[in-house]
């Protein structure tokens, strides 16, 4: 699963286990996860 690079808005493979990662490319620490633009349709009662 990758992250999206805040500032440089690549996809980067980090290890979100680990503390104090930065992105490769332009060295920001602020990263968003991808998500998976499907949306789940639920039925209520």
């Amino acid at each position: 699963m990758g992250y999206r690079c805040g500032r440089c808005k690549k996809v980067v493979n980090i290890d979100p286990t680990l503390v104090g990662q930065r992105c490769p490319l332009c060295n920001s620490r602020t990263f968003y996860k991808e998500r998976i633009g499907i949306a789940k349709h639920m039925k209520s009662e």
